[in-house]
């Protein structure tokens, strides 16, 4: 009677026996056994008890096939195969595994970079935080002159808008330190200059007799208005006004129609 041994137990015991390489033990070829083209295709049996059905019995290029498979398998984790080690597979898995996780982890920093750069804000792209930021994607609002070339998506968005550098090879960037914005349609770059409406007034019609109005001084000054003949003095004299004008004192008044408003100091960035 013939021993019927089911296919997985088999397919176990030349795992087990070979450990993970070419080596069977004894009555081996040196010719790789390759199935006949004609073989027929199916499913493994365990036979019939009446031996009407014999039961499958696995020959040399099925033992070959499943070998290979596993040897492939560990060399394509980077591993040599050894026939006294038992876990090659596993080891196989692990570092493909390794490899895979650092790919899909290059390849999700490599789309963040993307999208932090290109994506998410445009070049020339200008923020208010409320702490400075450690990113070479943006840049300090300061006025600094940079590179045409190492920042040239920033330099075909704003060009020398605020400031054309040493004029062939770097371009400034805005100085926005000490500044608020001012949301314009035209003029863009242009920094405005603190200041404040002008302040003036004037003082009545005095009779020069006696140098009455001879000492103005600051913001105030005299203004001739008219000459009479025949005063007080019984002679020709002159009548002047005293005018006011606070940009007399500072050149802060009168420079603008509007007052600095109320402000808070955050750092400023525009996106490269």
């Amino acid at each position: 009677m013939r021993l019927r041994i089911p296919h997985f137990i088999l397919a176990i015991g030349i795992i087990r026996n070979r450990k993970m390489d070419r080596a069977y033990g004894a009555r081996v070829v040196q010719v790789e056994p390759r199935f006949a083209e004609d073989a027929p295709l199916g499913y493994p049996t365990d036979g019939s008890s009446t031996g009407g059905q014999l039961a499958t019995v696995p020959k040399a290029p099925w033992y070959n096939a499943v070998t290979e498979e596993i040897r492939n398998a560990i060399v394509g984790g980077g591993l040599t195969p050894d026939k006294n080690t038992l876990d090659q597979l596993n080891q196989s898995i692990e570092a493909r595994l390794t490899r895979l996780e650092k790919k899909i982890d290059e390849a999700l920093k490599g789309v963040s970079d993307r999208v932090d750069k290109f994506e998410t804000f445009p070049p020339g792209f200008i923020i208010y935080t409320g702490c400075f930021i450690n990113n070479p994607n943006w840049l300090l609002c300061d006025g600094r002159a940079v590179s045409r070339s190492t920042y040239a998506s920033l330099f075909r968005a704003i060009g020398t808008t605020w400031g054309g550098g040493n004029g062939s090879t770097t371009f400034n960037i805005p100085y926005l330190l000490d500044r608020v914005l001012w949301g314009s349609n035209w003029g863009v770059g242009q920094y405005i200059d603190s200041g404040a409406p002008p302040i003036w007034g004037t003082i009545g019609d005095f009779n020069a007799f006696d140098n009455d109005t001879g000492m103005v001084a600051g913001a105030f000054w005299r203004t001739w208005t008219r000459h009479n003949q025949g005063s007080r003095s019984g002679s020709d004299d002159d009548h002047w006004r005293v005018d006011f004008d606070a940009s007399r004192c500072s050149p802060v008044y009168g420079r603008t129609n509007h007052i600095q408003p109320p402000a808070s100091r955050v750092p400023v960035y525009i996106h490269i």
